[in-house]
């Protein structure tokens, strides 16, 4: 619990008297978890009372689990020799069966009583809610128009107005080289599932979707956010120190299969020039047809009547004139060698979050037992280069 911000508030702040007061309340996608503590302190100059009192909480909800610490202290001291003290720390676990332990201790002067305590009680009963079938979840979601979305072909310049549509029209209209991404976010695919929310798949524990049309092709996989804690299994602390969310699979874009642009056949012609001087002579000067290098060729069309069009591609760039942009890098994973921080392979490179990284590397491990001391998941700018 010590990683969690705390709300803290200073009720008394002298110096003879001070009362503080923190406090946290947390829900996450991965736990839930509560706590405070108060400290309290009275003294002059020759006696101070100090003293504490904390706890904090923890629930998982299947199979149905919470635990609570509890702490608390008291101490007399006197020219700054303990007079006298309380201490207390505990936990308390539950349900079925309910167990509390801790230990508690009393000083006087020299004299110190130590007491441990574990008490454990009530019969262990079954908590875990039932199975829960995946594939209609699927189902329903990939049925739902919101998750089909048609995507208009990037820098292609349409130039035809589409008509409107009647209003509570269900049909999707898609662009004849454009792409139609579907996706969903109730279960990641392509990812072993231990669970699906608090119950365990009952029909698979793995799904995915691919493509069998003729004439069309997957263009690439759509990643959504998903909670880790929802759908793998992780004890207590690597909930707490897990992303609450982290990138998956939730769907495909898909394309017409082969080329997405045509064009007729070149045809290749001689471009010539023709001279003339206008000088104060009254005669011009006038040079027959001519051929100029390449260089000076492409000079040429930087101001042809084609660059100055709104539709081209210099009048594009010139929207956004700075090439050079400073962005965040997104963090990619990779399933290395312990012992150098090399990549294990090519395909164990470039993963997006850190579970699918891991994914990988428990499939190799299931195909080999002796990897499972010799590969770890490290983050790719970590990663140690092949000389």
């Amino acid at each position: 619990f010590g990683g969690i911000a705390r709300i803290a508030i200073s009720i008394l702040n002298t110096d003879f008297a001070r009362i503080r007061v923190e406090a946290y309340f947390a829900v996450t996608s991965n736990s839930v978890q509560f706590g405070a503590k108060v400290e309290i302190y009275f003294g002059v100059s020759a006696f101070n009372i100090d003293g504490h009192l904390a706890f904090d909480a923890l629930f998982r909800f299947s199979p149905f689990y919470f635990i609570i610490s509890i702490s608390a202290s008291l101490s007399v001291k006197v020219f700054g020799i303990g007079l006298f003290s309380v201490r207390m720390r505990g936990s308390l676990e539950g349900p079925t069966p309910w167990k509390v332990e801790g230990t508690g201790s009393i000083s006087l002067l020299f004299f110190d009583i130590d007491v441990d305590f574990s008490h454990t009680w009530g019969n262990e009963a079954e908590t875990t809610l039932p199975p829960i079938s995946v594939m209609p979840l699927l189902m329903d979601e990939f049925q739902k128009l919101e998750n089909w979305q048609a995507v208009l072909p990037a820098n292609n310049q349409l130039l035809v107005t589409l008509r409107s549509f009647e209003q509570g029209a269900t049909d999707l209209i898609l662009h004849p080289i454009g792409s139609l991404k579907i996706s969903q976010r109730s279960v990641p695919l392509g990812m072993t599932l231990d669970k699906v929310g608090n119950q365990k798949p009952a029909d698979a524990n793995k799904f995915d979707v691919t493509v069998s049309t003729t004439g069309i092709d997957e263009k690439g996989k759509i990643e959504e956010s998903f909670a880790v804690g929802q759908y793998f299994a992780k004890s207590d602390s690597e909930l707490l120190n897990a992303k609450s969310f982290e990138p998956m699979k939730g769907g495909v874009e898909l394309a017409v299969a082969g080329e997405q642009y045509r064009a007729p056949t070149a045809v290749k012609r001689v471009v010539r020039y023709e001279k003339i001087i206008i000088d104060t002579q009254f005669r011009r000067l006038i040079s027959s047809f001519f051929a100029w290098s390449g260089s000076l060729f492409s000079l040429f069309l930087n101001g042809n009547v084609v660059s100055q069009s709104v539709l081209s591609h210099k009048q594009q760039k010139n929207l956004k004139p700075f090439a050079d942009k400073v962005e965040v890098g997104k963090i990619f994973y990779t399933v290395a060698i312990n012992k150098n921080n090399t990549a294990f392979s090519e395909d164990a490179m470039d993963f997006s979050s850190q579970v699918q990284a891991q994914e990988f590397m428990n499939q190799q491990i299931a195909g080999d037992a002796n990897l499972k001391k010799e590969l770890h998941v490290i983050p790719q700018v970590e990663m140690q280069r092949a000389a």
